[in-house]
């Protein structure tokens, strides 16, 4: 997948069009299809913008399907229930998470 086709996916994934991602980001719906079609210049100011404007981090910008740091959209859901926890809730998220990791005996293998 090309870089740009990556902005293209997770801008569609939030139902946004240019306009409405170029309006978070400070600029037009015509330079956000620049951008877009890397018709103009992506310096990583905007790419942070871009990424805090969908609620992506910047390497999933980058990443393509075989890059080991691309988050799922699962997994992005799961980071984002994990933010919005207290303290107290994120240490019993991740006590869950693990216990749900660990096998539970011989039929888990």
């Amino acid at each position: 997948m090309l870089f740009m086709n990556r902005i293209r996916e997770l801008r569609e994934a939030q139902n946004l069009t240019q306009e409405a991602l170029g309006e978070r980001i400070g600029t037009s719906g015509s330079n956000m299809s620049k951008l877009e079609r890397f018709d103009e210049k992506l310096d990583l100011p905007k790419m942070r913008a871009i990424a805090r404007a969908i609620d992506r981090a910047a390497v999933d910008l980058l990443a393509d399907e075989d890059n080991p740091y691309r988050l799922t959209t699962q997994e992005w859901e799961l980071v984002q229930l994990f933010r919005a926890l207290n303290d107290k809730g994120k240490i019993r998220f991740i006590r869950i998470a693990t216990a749900i990791a660990e096998p539970i005996g011989p039929e888990a293998a």
